[in-house]
C-alpha cells in the first residue's frame, strides 16, 4: 500500500486546530441523541445525577446542551469559504429522497379485557401504579453480571438469575403460562408467540437481565440504595433503571396485557432475553441467536429492536436516532519482555519506559467519515428538517463534503468517534518491586472500529507503528502471530495479539424502501406524535445484536422513551441510574403499538 493511502487509513500523531468556538455548540446539541449510546463507554462514568450533584457536591456536567446555543458565536463558520444554505425541510429542492419520513399508522385490531380495551388498561391509574410496583420488585434483585464470570454450571454468581426469573414467574404468570417458554444457555429465555399467519416472517423484541457491577466506593454517592428501587419526583432509582431492566418489564407488561386479552397474532412474536450483555453476550445472546438461526434460517426474521438511544429536542426538532449498525470492536493486548535487574543500575529506557513510549507515539486513527456510512445518513436528516442549523455547516453536508466535515466535526472529541476508529489504552501492568527492573509490561490497547476501516487496517496500524518501533529498540517483533523482526543482538521480545475481533455491523436497510425500517417509523410516529423525525444513525458501542447479524438483515437499536434523556442520561453506568416513570410507561405503550402495528404490515 502507497505510503499516502496508508497514512489516510491510519494515521499519524494529527495537527492541532484552532478549535472553533460554534462547533462546540453544535455538537453539544446533536450529541446528546447519541448519549444514551455513549454511555457504555468510561468516561459515563464522570455523569452524575443532578441531585446527587447538590447533594453530595460533586462537579457534575449537566448544563443542557440547548441553553449553551445562545451563548456561543459562529466565528469559524462565519469566516469559513463556503456558501450559505438557509433552505431545509419543503424548501430544500433536490433533497426530497433525503432523510424520507414514515407515515403513522394506527392499527385497526383492538385488544380487550372483558370490555375494556389494554390501551385503557395501560392509560389507567391501577395500572400505572400496579405496575410501578412490579418494576420496582425485578430492579430489587441484584442480577449483576462480573468481566470474570465462569460457566453458568460452575459460577455460583450466576444463581441470582434463578432468583430473577422466579420473580419474572410470580409477577407475569400469563406470559410464562400462555406464551411458548424456552430457557437457553441456564438463564437465557426465549418466549415463542406463534402467530396464525406462518408465511410472515417473525418479528424479535431483545432486552437482557444483567446490570453493571455498582463500586463499592461509591455507595455513599447514590441517594437510594441502588438495590431497594425508589420513586422520587417523577423518577425511578435503581441500578439497572435504564439500561436495560425498563424495556425488560416493558415486554413483559405487553406480553402479560396482551396475553390476557381477546387479540391473538397473525405474525409470530419472540422476546429473546439475554443474561451477560454486559460482559458481550458470549454465555447467552450467542445462543439465543443460535436456536433462532437453526430455528428459521438465514434473514428469517423480519425485524430485531434492541436497546439504544432516546429521543432528544434540538435544532428546533424532535429527532429519534434508530441505530442501524454498530461500530466494530477489537482489544490488543501488547506484551514488552525485556532483562531484569537491580534498578540501582538501570538502561536507557526501563520496559515500562519503553512501552509508554511506544503507546505515546503511535498517534491515532485518522477521522473518516465516508457518505455510507449511517452517521452521514443522520447529518443529511439534521440538514434537511433543523432551522437552527448553522447554513454554512448545511451547505457541507448537502454537498456530501466528507473531506472537510471530517476535519470540522472532528475536533469535539466525543462527537468524532461517530466516525473515527477509537484507540483507548484502559489497562497496563508492569513490575513487582520498586527497586527491580521490570521483566515485563502488559498494556491492554481497545479499538472501536468505525466504517470505512476495518480489522485489517487495525492490523496495518499496528504493522506500521510496531516494526518501526522494534527494529529502533532491537526487539523480536512477534505481530498477530508473525515474527516480522528479529535482530542478530536482541534486547527484548515484543508481541501483539488480538482479542474478540468484530467487524462493524451490516447497515440494515433505511432507504425509501426499506419497509422494516419505515414501519417502526411509523409505529414511532403513531406513538409519540407525528412531528418526530425518525433517524437512522450508528452505534458506536456493541449490543448483543453482534450476535444476530445472520438472523435478520434488519436490525436496529432503540430505546423507546419519549422523554429528554440527553442531558444527564440515566446515568447509565455509574451512580444514581434513574428513569423518569413516565419514560417507563412510554416503552409499554410502544411494545404494545408495535407488535399490532406490525400484525397487520
Amino acid at each position: 500500500m502507497p505510503k499516502e493511502t496508508l497514512d489516510a487509513v491510519v494515521g499519524q500523531p494529527e495537527r492541532k486546530f484552532r478549535k472553533p468556538r460554534i462547533y462546540r455548540w453544535i455538537f453539544s446539541a446533536v450529541v446528546g441523541v447519541f448519549l444514551f449510546i455513549t454511555s457504555h463507554y468510561d468516561f459515563s462514568n464522570n455523569q452524575t445525577d443532578v441531585a446527587s450533584v447538590e447533594d453530595n457536591g460533586l462537579d457534575g456536567h449537566h448544563r443542557n446542551p440547548l441553553f449553551e446555543l445562545e451563548k456561543e458565536t459562529s466565528d469559524f463558520l462565519d469566516e469559513l469559504d463556503v456558501p450559505e444554505d438557509n433552505e431545509y425541510v419543503e424548501r430544500s429542492r433536490g433533497y426530497d429522497d433525503v432523510c424520507m419520513q414514515p407515515i403513522a399508522r394506527n392499527p385497526k385490531r383492538e385488544a380487550f379485557i372483558g370490555n375494556v380495551s389494554t390501551l385503557d388498561i395501560i392509560a389507567s391509574d391501577s395500572f400505572r401504579n400496579d405496575s410501578l410496583e412490579r418494576f420496582k420488585q425485578v430492579l430489587n434483585v441484584p442480577s449483576v453480571s462480573y468481566d470474570d464470570m465462569g460457566p453458568v454450571d460452575e459460577d455460583p454468581r450466576w444463581k441470582i438469575f434463578s432468583v430473577l426469573e422466579e420473580k419474572l414467574r410470580s409477577l407475569f404468570p400469563t406470559t410464562f403460562g400462555h406464551i411458548k417458554f424456552e430457557r437457553v444457555a441456564g438463564h437465557g429465555f426465549l418466549f415463542t408467540w406463534e402467530g396464525s399467519d406462518s408465511s410472515l416472517k417473525p418479528i424479535v423484541f431483545m432486552a437482557h437481565q444483567d446490570v453493571v457491577p455498582v463500586a463499592e466506593s461509591s455507595l455513599n454517592l447514590w441517594l437510594y440504595p441502588p438495590f431497594n428501587a425508589t420513586y422520587h419526583d417523577g423518577n425511578v432509582y435503581a441500578r439497572g433503571a435504564v439500561d436495560d431492566k425498563s424495556s425488560l418489564v416493558a415486554i413483559f407488561e405487553t406480553f402479560e396485557l396482551l396475553a390476557k386479552s381477546n387479540w391473538t397474532p397473525k405474525r409470530t412474536v419472540i422476546a429473546s432475553i439475554g443474561f451477560d450483555e454486559e460482559i458481550s453476550g458470549f454465555y447467552s445472546a450467542k445462543y439465543l441467536a443460535d436456536r433462532l438461526y437453526s430455528r428459521y434460517g438465514p434473514n428469517g426474521v423480519e425485524l430485531i429492536l434492541d436497546e439504544g438511544g432516546f429521543m432528544l429536542d434540538f435544532f428546533g426538532k424532535r429527532y429519534v436516532a434508530v441505530s442501524v449498525s454498530e461500530k466494530g470492536y477489537v482489544d490488543v493486548e501488547l506484551s514488552l519482555k525485556t532483562a531484569g535487574g537491580h534498578s540501582s543500575v538501570p538502561p536507557a529506557r526501563t520496559n515500562i519506559e519503553l512501552m509508554s513510549e511506544l503507546i505515546l507515539e503511535q498517534g491515532q486513527f485518522h477521522p473518516n467519515l465516508i457518505k455510507e456510512s449511517p452517521f452521514f445518513a443522520s447529518l443529511q436528516c439534521f440538514a434537511k428538517y433543523s432551522p437552527k442549523m448553522h447554513p454554512k455547516l448545511r451547505h457541507l453536508i448537502k454537498k456530501g463534503d466528507v473531506h472537510r466535515l471530517s476535519r470540522v466535526l472532528s475536533r469535539s472529541a466525543m462527537f468524532r468517534y461517530f466516525f473515527t476508529t477509537s484507540k483507548a489504552v484502559d489497562v497496563i501492568k508492569g513490575g513487582v518491586k520498586a527497586n527491580a527492573l521490570p521483566e515485563q509490561t502488559v498494556a491492554l490497547v481497545n479499538h472501536r472500529i468505525a466504517h470505512g476501516n476495518s480489522i485489517a487496517d487495525v492490523k496495518k496500524f499496528y504493522k506500521r507503528t510496531l516494526v518501526t518501533f522494534a527494529k529502533h529498540h532491537h526487539l523480536i517483533l512477534d505481530l498477530f502471530n508473525e515474527t516480522l523482526h528479529e535482530p542478530k543482538k536482541p534486547l527484548g521480545y515484543l508481541s501483539a495479539s488480538m482479542i474478540k475481533p468484530l467487524e462493524p455491523a451490516p447497515i440494515s436497510p433505511y432507504g425509501p424502501d426499506a419497509k422494516a425500517f419505515h414501519t417502526l417509523g411509523a409505529a414511532i410516529k403513531h406513538t409519540f406524535g407525528n412531528e418526530s423525525i425518525v433517524v437512522p444513525t450508528l452505534m458506536p458501542a456493541n449490543t448483543d445484536t453482534r450476535h444476530y447479524w445472520n438472523v435478520s438483515e434488519n436490525i436496529f437499536r432503540w430505546t423507546p422513551v419519549n422523554r429528554d434523556m440527553g442531558r444527564k442520561l440515566g446515568n447509565a453506568h455509574t451512580v444514581n441510574e434513574y428513569i423518569p416513570y413516565d419514560g417507563h410507561m412510554d416503552s409499554i405503550n410502544f411494545f404494545h403499538e408495535l407488535i399490532r402495528i406490525y400484525d397487520e404490515a
